[in-house]
């Protein structure tokens, strides 16, 4: 199993990798609010994962702190 803040890493280059593809800004806006989507769904999951136990607060900081 991968641990969490290696997705989370890799997440954030492939969709800004993904967004260097792109030229215009509404464009570059549609990825960015994709990757915020994921985020947003991540950070749910983690959540209820530091609750029962399978990952830690720092994991979740790290994730808010990368979403910033």
């Amino acid at each position: 199993m991968t641990p969490i803040p290696d997705l989370i890493e890799i997440g954030a280059r492939l969709f800004s990798a993904e967004a260097d593809l792109y030229d215009k800004p509404d464009e570059k806006a549609e990825v960015l609010q994709r990757q915020l989507d994921v985020y947003t769904d991540a950070k749910a999951s983690l959540e209820k994962k530091v609750k029962d136990g399978f990952a830690t607060q720092a994991d979740l900081e790290r994730l808010r702190y990368d979403k910033v």
